[in-house]
Formats: structure tokens, sequence, C-alpha cells
């Protein structure tokens, strides 16, 4: 058998068997899928839901004159058809696609439709349908306005609580937007609820927009400097209390402010400070006289007292002191063996070197009738040494005209020793 005959044979077995012919079969079938998909039919379509458009919108001609979108959701997408060879097809994705809107024809305020342009960036491919394939777009003229915030509240502060200071940080804010829009802004401010509120209080509130009738503004085209405001607001506790001025007598009497009248200039002042402090006070003792030393009507200026924690609306307050017309004076005469010494030394023998003492007195004619030196007890304290022997002499009604109004007028003092 030669070589041709030998290759004949071998074909010819090859054509007779089944497996061979299966696989040749399959073969056969792909390469005639293959040459009908990208030789005789190799144009396609391929769609793309969900592209997202490109506004495209700084730098364009609306930009360029002042013009805003009015948008409440700039996310606009689109369904895109391309078309072309499927090896070519196989190898675009959605994001190779770039879809725009064209605003070139923006040149005024008003409603535009707006046509979608839409490019694969693949010469080979052609889009040839894009759906929607116009957008209807709100151009307004943008505008921009600085506005103070205010501070207003809800609520009440507990009784006896007040605002001292308050502060609202930024004081003003920008507000970019439609021009229409923005012209209409009476006022900006923000809100803090004052409920309950016993101490300082400080946040961020979010801020309000409101027209000239109080109605609140459209902001969905509307951008702010500052969405929430920093304030802060100082609250503190006061009381109105009254003054008042103490009167006494260093050197004795009873009820002398029956006759001598003390006036504040000021009558009430506001004090600041802690509720537990000042919830106990109803008047203000602002100082005391000494009405040994009053001889006539006089102004005296007396500093406010000083409270730990306190503040007061005055810093000193000036007092008329006014002796009554009915008063008038009497003098009485005591000795040694008048005065009457207490909280004498123990084993100590006091003696009053002073010969004799005249006092004066001051009350109403009845009352001064009543007053002798039998009906006054005269007595110095011989605890309160001043290191020269020399003590202050007082004066006190015994029992029987403990009611009569008087004091002393002067200052009296006498020479005790002790042996």
């Amino acid at each position: 058998m030669n070589r041709k005959q030998s290759i004949g044979t071998f074909l010819s077995n090859l054509l007779r068997n089944n497996n061979f012919l299966k696989i040749l079969s399959v073969f056969l079938a792909l390469f005639v899928w293959i040459y009908i998909l990208y030789i005789v039919n190799p144009v396609n379509e391929t769609v793309f839901d969900k592209v997202e458009v490109d506004l495209a919108f700084e730098g364009s001609v609306p930009d360029r004159n002042g013009y805003m979108y009015l948008m409440t959701d700039p996310n606009l997408t689109v369904r895109v058809t391309v078309s072309g060879s499927r090896s070519e097809l196989l190898n675009l994705s959605k994001d190779d696609i770039k879809a725009t809107l064209n605003m070139d024809a923006v040149v005024s305020e008003g409603t535009y439709s707006i046509a979608v342009s839409a490019t694969t960036g693949n010469g080979n491919l052609k889009v040839t349908d894009i759906y929607p394939k116009n957008f209807t777009i709100e151009f307004s003229e943008e505008a921009s306005r600085e506005i103070p915030v205010h501070l207003t509240s809800t609520g009440t502060l507990p009784l006896g609580y007040e605002i001292s200071e308050q502060t609202v940080s930024p004081e003003v804010i920008t507000v970019v937007g439609p021009k229409k829009t923005v012209e209409t802004i009476s006022k900006a401010y923000i809100t803090v609820p004052l409920t309950n509120v016993k101490e300082n209080l400080s946040g961020a509130y979010d801020v309000s927009l409101v027209n000239e009738a109080g109605e609140n503004v459209d902001r969905r085209y509307l951008t702010l400097s500052e969405e929430s405001i920093e304030a802060l607001i100082n609250v503190h506790y006061s009381k109105t209390l009254q003054t008042t001025v103490a009167v006494a007598n260093s050197f004795g009497g009873y009820n002398p402010s029956s006759f001598i009248t003390v006036t504040p200039d000021l009558s009430h002042v506001t004090a600041i400070g802690p509720e537990k402090i000042l919830s106990g006070l109803n008047e203000l003792i602002i100082g005391e006289i000494d009405s040994s030393q009053i001889t006539r009507n006089e102004s005296i200026t007396f500093p406010v007292p000083e409270i730990e924690g306190v503040t007061f609306d005055a810093e000193e307050i000036s007092a008329t002191v006014t002796i009554s017309k009915d008063v008038t004076t009497k003098s009485l005469t005591f000795y040694p063996a008048d005065i009457a010494c207490t909280n004498i030394p123990s084993g100590k023998v006091p003696r009053v070197d002073s010969k004799s003492i005249t006092i004066r007195i001051r009350g109403t004619s009845a009352d001064l009738k009543k007053l002798t030196q039998q009906t006054l007890k005269c007595q110095v304290d011989m605890s309160e040494s001043n290191g020269d022997g020399t003590y202050a002499l007082r004066i006190a009604p015994v029992t029987s005209v403990s009611g009569v109004s008087f004091d002393v007028v002067g200052s009296y003092s006498v020479k005790v020793s002790v042996q």
C-alpha cells in the first residue's frame, strides 16, 4: 500500500467514526455562529439604564450670567441605547457613557426644556436613543444677602429668674438663592426654650427664616452660610428688697425710732445672686445710725452692704434723718452713788472717780416728765475695758417706765478705778 492509499484509508475510516463526526459538527456550528455574529451581522444594540447626567452647570452660559437652576433633586439619570459591534459593546460599561445637558440657550430667567446629549468615547459605537431626551428646568437670577440673626425664646423662666445677657454667634448669616425668594426674607432667628431654666444656657439652634407676614420662607433652593447658630443665655435669680436703716443709741434709750425717722432715698434695691440666699431676704438693712450723734435733720450716705455671691444695682444709698418736731430735750445729773457697775472682775471693788455727770435725754414732753434720776438706770460695763479706766456710760429705763420712748443725746463716759 502506497502513501496515498494510506491517507485515503485513514480519512475514510475517520469519516465513518461517529465521535469524530460529532466533534466536527460542533466545530462547524461554532464557526458558522461566529461568522454570522461577527461577519454577516456585525451591528448590535445594548441598553444602559440609570446613566447619570452631568449638569455641567459651572462655567455654563446661565452660570456666567448669574443664574441658578431650581431643582430639588439634581441627580438626573437617563436610559441610553448604544449600537455597534458585539465585541465593542462587550467592552463598554455604563461608566464610560457621558451624558450632559446643553444649557447654551439659557440667557434669561424662565423655564427651559434642556436636551440631553450622550457620548461613549468610542468612535465605533453610536448612541441611538436617549430617554428622556429632555429635562424641564427653571432658572432664576441668583442673589445673596447678609441677614442679622435674632434670638427668640419659648416658655418662661421660673419665678424670680431673668435673663442678664444673651448672645448669638455668628450674629449675621449669608443667604444665597433665587432673588425672588431671598428678597422676601424679613427675619432670621433661632428659638431657645426657657421653661424651668435656672442656670446659664448654651447650645446650637436651627435657623428659621420668615417673611413680613411671619410665614416660613421656602428654603428648597436657599443656601445658608450657617444652618445652626450658637446661643449663650446668662440667667440669674433676682429679688427686690426693701431698704431700711436701723436706729440705735450707743449710750442708751428706748424706742428712739418712734420720733427719729430715717427714709432711704432709694426705697428698694434689686439683688442678684443664688436663690438659696435671696429667698430668705425681704429687706436689706443698709446701715445703722447712732441716734446719740443726731442733733438735727440731715442726710447720711451708706455703702450697700456686701453679701458673698450677691450683687446689687446700687453701690451706695443716701438716707434722710428727720427728728420729730414734737421732741424736746431734758438734762439729768447723776452722782457716783447713782452709777452701777456690771461685770466686775472677780475679787475687785470698783470706784467711780467722777464727781457727777450731766446727761441730756430726748423725747416728747409727756415722756420726759416720766424720766428722772430715779426712773432711769445709769451704769457702766466693766468688761468693756479701754485701758485707761474710762468706761462708756449707758442709760436705761427701769421696769415701771419701760414703755417710754427716749434716747441719749451726746457721748458720755466716767472714770472707774478698781481696787
